[in-house]
């Protein structure tokens, strides 16, 4: 709506099929094409296909947040936390709708599930830029986080890191205890 009150610019909108770091690094690699010197139909091109790259990793210690918010069932949520199930999560690509990856019972499986999936993610690729997300949830996060950066020192892997908090948007959907990983695969985002 706001790019049809402007006619001095040309706008394209792009749906950024994302969130958090995924959103920030699409920004960063508009920068980049922006300092190359690309039109603007190229840019646009150049991030829809950087989308397909991104892939997002997050758990919550507390279903709550998830059952008030009307993403599971009162009774998912109750079962869940007496069973000591939480969800792993990701941000669908194609579309930024949350999908459910993995059940995994135990705080500590969590955090070995989601090196898994992650390393799965980056087994093929030489470089990526990283975004480390957590709300409250420090203690496991903090060794996910470290699991992972150890995985890509030993394989050689070229980085970059950047660590922050949850959107409070976001984490009125999901909760203080959230943590997460965004993974841009083949893209070094050093701005």
């Amino acid at each position: 709506m706001a790019a049809k009150e402007v006619d001095s610019l040309r706008v394209v909108v792009i749906d950024s099929c994302s969130a958090s770091f995924g959103i920030g690094f699409q920004a960063l690699l508009a920068k980049e094409l922006i300092d190359e010197g690309l039109d603007l139909t190229e840019i646009a091109n150049r991030i829809k296909e950087v989308q397909k790259n991104i892939k997002i990793y997050f758990t919550v210690n507390d279903l709550t947040y998830l059952q008030k918010g009307g993403r599971i069932g009162k009774a998912q949520a109750l079962l869940g936390s007496a069973l000591s199930f939480y969800p792993i999560l990701n941000v669908s690509e194609e579309n930024g709708a949350i999908l459910p990856v993995k059940k995994v019972r135990g705080k500590k499986n969590i955090i070995k599930k989601m090196y898994e999936l992650s390393v799965a993610e980056l087994k093929d690729w030489k470089e990526v830029s990283l975004g480390f997300v957590h709300g409250l949830e420090m203690e496991n996060f903090e060794v996910c986080k470290g699991e992972l950066l150890n995985y890509l020192e030993r394989k050689k892997i070229r980085y970059v890191e950047r660590t922050g908090w949850i959107s409070s948007v976001i984490g009125s959907h999901v909760g203080p205890s959230v943590y997460g990983v965004v993974l841009l695969k083949g893209d070094i985002l050093d701005i």
